[in-house]
């Protein structure tokens, strides 16, 4: 068992937390934290007679550079089997810097510019700060979700209407990996709509496209944080039994 993981379940069960369990699928999976089991999918985003009209783009690169820009959305991610969840994100430059998930007990969310995660119990009032490694993060803690995740520089070839929206669809491969997966994406917001891979199918729906506000994404005021780092830190030279 990993030392840090092994290190960070003592801790966790000292202070009495009982953490839920958001599960991800490998890469790639959603723009964001695990998918939330039982969670309804949302509403399509925009239709395809939205679509901004102009010069055909050569590659994703340059469809990107022409894009409507997204800040912020709520996303629905179904997976094949039918598992699947809801989370909020908050974009910056088309890459997620804040996600939030809803759990049991209350709410998880991960922000990147402070690498960390913040459990929050919403009966107890009380949230916990975990840290978390931005490289370990891109390599398969955290979803592959936003176009940015993925080799942009391949050709668009095809089109097709998904439910409704048009998307570009293209043969690429994530960041990092060698496997190519097909992508759909939308025509206007260049949003990921749709992944497939071998036998996998993933895929979103979007909901408030630039309209989730920043302190969604906030802590309620007065909350009591315990940083868990400082703890795990002192805790980093305990022998680990076999």
């Amino acid at each position: 068992m990993d030392r840090r993981i092994w290190l960070l379940g003592i801790v966790l069960c000292c202070v009495g937390l009982s953490l839920l369990v958001v599960g991800c699928s490998k890469a790639p999976t959603p723009e964001g934290g695990g998918p939330v089991a039982g969670m309804q999918p949302r509403a399509a985003g925009p239709s395809a007679a939205e679509t901004p009209a102009g010069p055909k783009p050569d590659t994703l690169t340059q469809a990107w550079e022409g894009r409507e820009k997204v800040t912020s959305y709520e996303m629905t991610v179904t997976e094949s089997d039918g598992e699947g969840g809801t989370m909020l994100v908050k974009l910056g430059d088309g890459t997620a810097m804040k996600m939030k998930v809803e759990v049991d007990e209350g709410w998880m969310i991960m922000d990147m510019a402070q690498k960390a995660m913040f459990m929050y119990d919403a009966d107890k009032g009380v949230a916990f700060k975990l840290p978390i490694d931005q490289s370990e993060a891109e390599m398969g803690d955290m979803p592959t979700f936003t176009l940015g995740d993925f080799d942009t520089s391949v050709a668009l070839a095809d089109s097709e209407e998904l439910d409704g929206i048009d998307c570009w669809v293209v043969d690429t491969t994530p960041k990092g990996a060698e496997d190519k997966v097909k992508l759909w994406v939308d025509k206007k917001h260049l949003l990921v709509r749709k992944i497939e891979e071998a036998d996998e199918l993933i895929t979103f729906t979007y909901d408030r496209i630039n309209g989730v506000a920043d302190s969604e994404f906030d802590l309620p005021e007065g909350v009591e944080i315990t940083d868990m780092g400082a703890m795990l830190e002192g805790l980093e030279n305990l022998e680990v039994p076999e």
